[in-house]
């Protein structure tokens, strides 16, 4: 008889060995001592399993005794994430590296701002709060009317503003013109990301003196409910703690504050 799986062939091998035992001493296939231990003399030909322990009854208890089952380890929580201003601000500064950069203007920016300047400036820039960096942004990026459009007529063009550009030497605290890629690439910004340029100089007024705050998370949700009515519906029934958790909280209290 063959058997696919390791536990058919333990049954079947026991029952073997039972039934044997149970035959007269003549007729038994397999020699028994005076214990009356089972001795197996071979194994079944139709048997590929090799078995380590014969005893039925060790191996009846073996089959009996339930695995040991590892207790399920709770799922790692997630860490909550930091919001204070100096997290952000760090987060932020970890995203905008110093970045390198030959500069071949017409401005020669390079020559006179140093990469060890350069550094300085990113530092100071990435030290400041999300309003104060936008202030300096304000400060360095003068903004003024355009020329003439060279657009066809019957066209208004969507351009109304031209920007130059300035840093403040760390050293000589002299205020130099630089190039748009020299001013994004000091501050770590790509030199192709203008974003944050375009975002100031459009929600600042013109004779503004510094730069609109950001309003990010301050507005007030479009679905919130006004409560004030429901609050007042049930301080009709003045309400109270329940005596049953007096007990255990003695210090709780309904605030509808």
């Amino acid at each position: 008889m063959k058997t696919s799986t390791k536990r058919d062939s333990e049954q079947s091998f026991r029952f073997v060995c039972t039934e044997d035992f149970r035959k007269p001493k003549e007729k038994r296939t397999t020699n028994y001592s005076d214990d009356d231990e089972p001795v197996v003399r071979s194994r079944p030909t139709n048997s590929k399993l090799q078995l380590s322990n014969p005893d039925p009854e060790t191996t009846c208890e073996a089959a009996a005794t339930p695995r040991p089952v590892s207790p399920a380890e709770p799922p790692a929580k997630k860490p909550k994430r930091s919001r204070s201003v100096e997290m952000r601000t760090l987060q932020a500064a970890s995203k905008h590296h110093f970045k390198e950069i030959n500069c071949s203007c017409k401005k020669k920016c390079i020559e006179t701002i140093s990469n060890p300047a350069r550094r300085k400036i990113h530092d100071e820039f990435w030290h400041l709060d999300t309003n104060r960096r936008r202030d300096f942004v304000y400060h360095r990026v003068q903004r003024s009317n355009t020329n003439e459009s060279t657009v066809t007529e019957g066209h208004v063009s969507r351009r109304d503003s031209t920007f130059a550009y300035s840093l403040i030497h760390p050293d000589t605290n002299e205020l130099l013109s630089v190039c748009k890629v020299f001013f994004l690439t000091t501050l770590g910004f790509h030199p192709k990301n203008d974003a944050v340029i375009t975002s100031v100089m459009a929600s600042t007024p013109r004779n503004a003196s510094t730069a609109a705050p950001d309003n990010r998370g301050k507005h007030t949700p479009s679905n919130k409910m006004n409560v004030s009515r429901i609050r007042q519906h049930i301080l009709r029934y003045y309400p109270q703690v329940s005596h049953y958790c007096r007990e255990h909280a003695p210090n709780r209290k309904i605030s509808f504050k």
